[in-house]
């Protein structure tokens, strides 16, 4: 079956070069997987938006919002590795039985619009009123900003999320090639293993190159996630289940790195940052084995449209809200306010924005790959 990148299945793949999966109980959707996903995007925002009440009011987090607040706000970045194992997931759903074409123009499109809007939106608040440790951005700077590639042009980001984008964006073009040669369970499983091999060959060798189109610290992470939606889409065999377990001990190593950084400023502790990515791969191997089939809550469709808008706009937008309302709105309430406040942005943004400026653009791209079919 083609699967959109709602979970949606749609019109039956060509014979695949393994025997069929058993057959599975049908499911409109999977509800949990925008659970997830707006659960890593609030946990990054907790980790922006809580020290952000300590330099505004200069208070001592931990007891103006709580010990525990303070405490699990230290672990919100454990979102980012949350969302490349789902990145991994979705990217192989999505992209099952289509053309490099098609592939192409759904992340565009699933991209692009909403991030052009944010950027904006933050060039203008840095230009009117710059948070602290960020420069009013330059006019070049904002356009090579627009392009998503200011990270390979050693252009500054606007925002301090906008990293993940460039990491996801050679996922991409690593799986294009993938796309390009059509997808079976075959090519994905040597895919997978061939990027594990080679990002760990790149981080040995320290080949620049290598390094920065490999990226053989999130590389597993991807890998997990990809592994999964094979689990799901054919069912679990033992070459996957080792396939798994291999990228997600390679990925305990990322939580390490990573939390050595963040130690640097933070007091947390390697252990806490491991067993939350436990819990979150728990958590998928769940939705990859059928588990949460039951998960149909209303609105998680809503959650999962908004999950990227409010991923990108939160950190500027909600330093703004907290430095005007100072000294005239209660604490919590401002706080409370400010990400009603940013929520509410991020729904315009998927309804005004996203909605049609996505409708548009797919148009517009299916036209153009049509006649780079047909010129010569």
């Amino acid at each position: 079956m083609t699967i959109t990148d709602n979970g949606i299945r749609t019109a039956p793949d060509p014979a695949p070069t393994r025997p069929a999966a058993p057959a599975r109980p049908e499911a409109d959707r999977l509800h949990m997987l925008d659970v997830l996903r707006f659960a890593a995007a609030l946990s990054v925002v907790a980790f922006h938006v809580v020290p952000m009440v300590g330099f505004v009011y200069g208070v001592d987090v931990d007891s103006y919002l709580g010990h525990v607040v303070a405490q699990a706000s230290r672990y919100g970045w454990m979102g980012v590795p949350a969302f490349f194992v789902i990145s991994g997931f979705v990217i192989c759903m999505s992209s099952w039985g289509r053309r490099l074409s098609q592939f192409a123009t759904s992340r565009a499109v699933r991209l692009l619009p909403a991030y052009v809007v944010a950027v904006l939106i933050t060039a203008a608040i840095l230009v009117v009123y710059p948070t602290p440790g960020f420069d009013s951005p330059s006019f070049t700077q904002v356009l090579t900003n627009l392009t998503m590639l200011q990270g390979l042009a050693g252009v500054p980001n606007l925002d301090t999320v906008y990293w993940t984008l460039l990491v996801e964006a050679k996922f991409y073009l690593l799986f294009a090639a993938l796309v390009w040669a059509g997808l079976t369970y075959r090519r994905v499983v040597a895919f997978c293993g061939l990027w594990l091999v080679g990002a760990l060959f790149a981080q040995v060798s320290e080949a620049r190159l290598l390094v920065e189109l490999l990226e053989p610290k999130w590389a597993p992470l991807f890998v997990c996630g990809i592994v999964l939606y094979l689990i799901h889409r054919f069912g679990p065999n033992t070459l996957l289940w080792c396939m798994l377990a291999v990228s997600a001990i390679l990925s305990t190593r990322s939580i390490e790195l990573a939390t050595e950084e963040h130690a640097k400023t933070d007091p947390i502790n390697t252990p806490v940052a491991l067993a939350l990515f436990a819990v979150s791969l728990a958590l998928m191997i769940g939705v990859a084995l059928g588990w949460t089939r039951r998960v149909r809550w209303p609105g998680t469709a809503t959650l999962g449209a908004l999950t990227y808008p409010l991923y990108l706009l939160h950190f500027h937008v909600v330093f703004l809200a907290l430095r005007l309302g100072v000294g005239h709105v209660p604490g919590w309430l401002l706080l409370a306010a400010s990400l009603v406040g940013v929520l509410l942005l991020s729904y315009l943004v998927h309804r005004l924005v996203e909605r049609p400026g996505s409708q548009a653009f797919r148009r517009g791209l299916k036209h153009a790959f049509e006649q780079m079919a047909t010129r010569r």
